[in-house]
């Protein structure tokens, strides 16, 4: 059987690489919440899958900082508990002194909890590893596979052949959405068990009129996912009403940038990353370091406008330029632990968009948690 993964043509402009390049401890989330459990095993696999290929890491320790004394007595020891609970026990809670005296010369606080576990990486480096080690391992990328529509058929066994993928032709649709990876799959539709005589097959139609056929589909399509997803409980929802199922409803999905500003002009001591009590959508516009010693901040949380849902909104179209008028508010948010920041020495850097299951302007939203 073949495996066969699309992808985009550009891996330097998708979720994977506009980022921080950070490798998070496992702090913020719930205890035994997926996103707890995937953090804090995936991080210790990131560091030793790092080491084992040479790619260029850090492990450089973070400070999550309180500027004020209501952070310090309330929202500190909430996320000291939380890390704890979610198996942290090597973190730090510090007083302000601590922090300038043994830590950060330069950064003001009430105080601050150290987390020895974050570190960051190469991401550039990181996703080429991970595309030699798939290859090395049968796997085919095909770039510039543009996905147009998703669908489920059903073929019995006599029909479905299990040890191939086709391909055939089909007539052109409109919109065009980009299949990035292969390693993550949300939300699923539920699909209901069928007998040994039965089975779905997944149909990809491609921008070229391509069809592709197989058997197993991981939709892990980055910003598109939901519309993916879309696609194909649309497509399910026939079969699974006779199977007196309830049909799946895929969530809508919501988009907040995020944008970046490097230091310029102005030398710095950092040797941390340095974060702030996380905010809304966010963890905060924090300082961090790339493995150069370069000092950028962000990100920052900028919602994007729809009138309706990400269902009819093209990620495509979201404009990745950083505005620099948004640097006010940097220096704002910056001088609260770094009060020694320099007018004039904010360039803007890149920016990057978070998927999101809530936003702030509508009402009828569920909670999550939130992750930068």
């Amino acid at each position: 059987m073949t495996d066969i993964l699309p992808i985009t043509s550009n891996r330097k402009t998708g979720i994977s690489s506009r980022n921080s390049e950070v490798i998070h401890a496992g702090i913020y989330y719930p205890k035994d919440s997926f996103k707890s459990r995937f953090c804090i095993r995936g991080r210790q696999m990131i560091y030793d899958y790092a080491k084992q290929r040479n790619i260029s890491h850090k492990r450089t320790g973070k400070l999550i900082v309180a500027t004020n004394s209501t952070q310090m007595e309330k929202d500190l020891p909430r996320l000291l508990q939380q890390g704890i609970q979610n198996g942290l026990h090597n973190l730090k809670l510090l007083t302000g002194d601590e922090v300038t005296q043994n830590y950060e010369s330069d950064i003001t606080c009430e105080g601050a909890i150290y987390s020895p576990y974050t570190g960051i990486i190469d991401s550039h480096q990181f996703m080429l590893s991970l595309l030699a080690d798939a290859e090395l391992h049968g796997a085919i990328f095909a770039t510039n596979s543009l996905v147009t529509d998703v669908t489920i058929q059903h073929h019995t066994n006599h029909d479905n052949d299990h040890s191939n993928s086709t391909f055939t032709s089909n007539s052109n649709t409109t919109n065009n959405y980009p299949i990035h990876n292969h390693y993550a799959a949300q939300p699923q539709p539920h699909i209901p068990s069928h007998s040994s005589s039965s089975m779905p097959q997944f149909v990809i139609t491609t921008q070229d009129d391509t069809k592709l056929s197989c058997n197993e589909l991981i939709n892990c399509t980055g910003l598109h996912a939901s519309i993916i997803a879309s696609k194909l409980v649309q497509s399910a929802h026939t079969h699974i009403k006779s199977h007196n199922h309830t049909p799946y409803q895929t969530p809508p999905q919501y988009f907040a940038k995020g944008n970046y500003f490097k230091l310029e002009r102005q030398k710095h001591a950092f040797s941390h990353l340095i974060y702030p009590i996380p905010e809304s959508g966010g963890l905060g516009v924090h300082a961090t370091l790339d493995l150069h010693g370069n000092l950028r901040f962000g990100p920052d949380v900028e919602w994007i406008q729809m009138k309706h849902t990400a269902k009819n909104y093209d990620p495509d179209a979201i404009d990745l330029s950083v505005n620099s008028q948004r640097a006010q508010t940097f220096y704002s948010q910056i001088r609260k632990y770094w009060p020694n920041l320099q007018n004039d020495t904010l360039a803007p850097d890149y920016a990057g968009i978070r998927p999101k299951l809530t936003h702030p302007h509508l009402t009828t939203t569920t909670t999550t948690t939130t992750t930068t």
